[in-house]
């Protein structure tokens, strides 16, 4: 396992000389033979690694709205990618199956250039990491997102927003390791076996469902040679010149985009229900607005919890304060997890928190999880055209010329392509 990108994260405690990880706010202290809160980050011999890395258990091509990202190249699909393991620990969560349970060397290593591979040969316009949080396997991602803007994929994180300033300066940067420099630990990423494209249409050996395959390319079956980490990228995918889709700001970053979930707008809501704390996530969706990254934010709306008119309020103004531009999307809750005797919430509850937040000041507020409801249509600030229809997780019809409304000719913010 290639570990610079840890290492970078990596302090020692000056009082138990154990190490501390920086990749989330936590910053758990680590002696040797040691796991993190999050179940995946380890020392192991004096150095930090992560048991999740080059090990997905769910990877499939799915739309980009259902991140949900809507102000992120409508209709496109995206090869999206999870492991076990997370760094919080919510009573009411939806993938608890895979984030709950701690990560294990139970199936064979997917190297960055595999997800890369199999995100072209889907005819997908880019790679996301979600489903549990990808901070628990940063040096992996990081690869993978270096390799992927190579050929001109986007990159997105779907994300519990506690990553730690450090960890975001990283990923909001240009790539720290060159790929076509050595590395004496770039073969344990990827085999020296060869790697056989996955075919249009099919299933990926660990995808639970079908990916949205594209007919008519050009590698169905091909063999490529795989031979080091830090090798020329082109050597597995052959490279797009011109396709690469530049994110508003300009901005080389790894990271194009992310969905973070801001869980709610009170410290002791977090601390009990998702051993968490509020103000690292606050930190960290204004940290990576101002570093040039596309932020859209979700709150999951749970009846009695975090849905009092007084909370929603205070979460839509302190939005509104970084940026009314930011698209916030709630979202309805459904008993799961630790918290199936609560039931789930009314439209009436979601059509209040809109209100709520449109009164607040946000231009952009999506009702995302609700097909059908005109809430998940996108509208000019402006003069208020619908320019997006969508129905659940798929875009209907864009009246848009470019970045602009169809109607007024204003901007609308986002990233358009």
């Amino acid at each position: 396992m290639d570990t610079r990108l840890i290492d970078q994260l990596t302090t020692s405690d000056p009082t138990s000389g154990a190490l501390r990880c920086g990749l989330c706010a936590h910053r758990c202290v680590l002696r040797v033979g040691q796991i993190g809160r999050c179940g995946a980050i380890t020392n192991q011999a004096g150095r930090l690694h992560s048991l999740a890395s080059g090990h997905p258990v769910v990877m499939h091509a799915d739309p980009i709205e259902r991140k949900p990202l809507y102000h992120v190249l409508p209709g496109a699909k995206l090869l999206s990618l999870g492991t076990r393991g997370c760094n919080m620990t919510c009573d009411f969560c939806q993938n608890w199956r895979i984030s709950q349970t701690h990560p294990a060397h139970d199936g064979e290593m997917v190297p960055p250039a595999a997800v890369v591979s199999a995100a072209l040969a889907q005819g997908c316009a880019g790679i996301a990491f979600t489903y549990n949080e990808p901070t628990i396997y940063l040096d992996y991602a990081a690869v993978i997102m270096a390799m992927a803007q190579q050929v001109g994929l986007i990159t997105v994180f779907k994300s519990n927003g506690y990553l730690t300033p450090e960890a975001i300066e990283l990923i909001t940067s240009p790539p720290l390791l060159p790929l076509n420099e050595p590395s004496d630990e770039a073969d344990v990423w990827l085999p020296r076996e060869s790697l056989v494209l996955a075919r249009p249409g099919r299933p990926h050996p660990i995808s639970p469902s079908p990916p949205c395959g594209e007919e008519g390319t050009q590698r169905d079956g091909r063999t490529l040679p795989v031979e080091r980490l830090q090798a020329d990228v082109h050597s597995v995918c052959p490279p797009v010149t011109g396709a690469r889709r530049m994110p508003p700001s300009g901005s080389p970053a790894l990271l194009d985009a992310i969905n973070i979930d801001l869980k709610g707008f009170d410290d002791s809501y977090y601390r009990n229900v998702c051993g968490a704390r509020l103000q690292p996530v606050l930190d960290a969706i204004t940290q990576l607005h101002r570093r040039g990254v596309w932020v859209e934010v979700t709150t999951l709306l749970i009846p009695g919890v975090n849905d009092s008119d007084n909370e929603l309020r205070a979460l839509t103004q302190w939005l509104v304060a970084l940026s009314p531009a930011i698209p916030w999307h709630v979202w309805r809750f459904h008993p799961d997890y630790r918290m199936t005797d609560v039931a789930w919430t009314h439209v009436r509850d979601v059509e209040r928190a809109i209100a709520i937040g449109r009164a607040a000041g946000l231009h952009y507020v999506y009702a995302s999880n609700l097909p059908g409801d005109p809430n998940q249509h996108t509208r000019c600030g402006s003069c208020g055209a619908t320019l997006i229809e969508r129905v659940g997780n798929v875009t209907e019809r864009m009246r848009m010329d470019g970045g602009k409304c169809g109607e007024c000719g204003v901007v609308l913010p986002g990233w358009w392509g």
